[in-house]
């Protein structure tokens, strides 16, 4: 494999096996979708940021089957659950302190600057500008979720 397009590294190879177990699979109805924490999850259309001179990134496409990993995700839950009727969808929120009397949930971001970002993150009126910063410490992420 020519790994110069991975800085002359052997990259980070990450693979995914799925199968059937009958009858389980044919059995269920309904489920809860949890994606965990991420700004365009949901997302139908493919987001992409500049990350530099003519080069950019696909923010919610890490597979190669469809246009966004939501729409992958989908595509597989339907193959392998053939009889899925319903879906109840978890939305994540930040609550702003571990004190129940004391915290504020709303939407938040990873970051406050993606250059050229498109479609721009935009949740409740809330702009990545003026929506909460997910707080971090030493580069990891702190994450209080709120569902």
């Amino acid at each position: 494999m020519p790994l110069d397009a991975f800085g002359n590294r052997i990259p980070v190879l990450q693979f995914e096996v799925l199968r059937v177990i009958d009858p389980l699979e044919s059995r269920i109805r309904a489920v809860t979708i949890i994606p965990g924490a991420t700004e365009h999850g949901y997302a139908t259309e493919v987001a992409t940021e500049k990350t530099g001179e003519d080069r950019g990134r696909k923010i919610n496409r890490n597979q190669l089957r469809r246009a966004t990993d939501w729409e992958a995700s989908l595509d597989e839950l339907q193959a392998l659950c053939p009889h899925l009727e319903r879906a109840a969808l978890v939305v994540s929120w930040f609550g702003s302190d571990l004190r129940a009397g004391h915290c504020r949930v709303r939407p938040g971001v990873e970051t406050r600057v993606r250059h050229e970002e498109d479609p721009a993150w935009r949740v409740c009126g809330r702009d990545r500008v003026s929506a909460h910063l997910i707080s971090s410490s030493s580069g990891a992420r702190l994450w209080r979720h709120a569902r």
